[in-house]
């Protein structure tokens, strides 16, 4: 369990690195649409919700970072359309899939965050994440940056449903 954990860790720490990259393409693309906004005169509207989808764009980003960019084109070629294929009885394999859920869940809680604003309900969220796996996965097909696994995009709309339904929990328990 502890050489589990230590996989995990490794794959955080490496993880952290490409937030302040995210982070600054995040605040380029936030300054041109404050920019847009304004040059059309829109309003800029609910500053929560607008703080919800910057956060939201940073998280898609990391995502697409880590999950494309920070491979070599032509690195990794293969399919995997076989459910469980992943969890190995290697910890290596094991600390994947669990990574894979964990990755998606702030996806899950920032995507409810932005729906409460906008009126939509949590299945949208559990869709949005499905099909940003989906485009990762055949990105990663198509540019041999990653292999297409269908464990992949069980666990990561997986990791976004266990967000909304805990989302779904809290708000619940503590009413407006």
């Amino acid at each position: 369990m502890l050489e589990l954990i230590k996989y995990i860790l490794q794959d955080i720490n490496q993880v952290l690195g490409y937030a302040v990259c995210a982070g600054c393409i995040t605040v380029v693309l936030s300054f041109g649409y404050v920019l847009f906004c304004k040059g059309i005169k829109r309003k800029l509207g609910n500053r929560k919700k607008n703080l919800l989808m910057g956060l939201l764009t940073f998280y898609v980003i990391l995502i697409l970072i880590i999950s494309i960019f920070s491979r070599e084109p032509g690195s990794r070629v293969g399919v995997s359309l076989i459910p469980g294929e992943t969890w190995t009885r290697e910890w290596q394999g094991r600390a994947y899939v669990i990574e894979n859920v964990l990755l998606y869940i702030p996806f899950g809680m920032l995507g409810m965050g932005v729906c409460y604003y906008v009126n939509r309900r949590g299945i949208y969220v559990v869709l949005a994440s499905f099909l940003l796996s989906l485009t990762v996965e055949v990105t990663q097909y198509v540019t041999q940056m990653g292999y297409f696994q269908v464990d992949d995009l069980l666990t990561n709309t997986l990791g976004t449903l266990l967000a909304v339904i805990l989302c779904k929990f809290i708000t619940s328990c503590n009413p407006h």
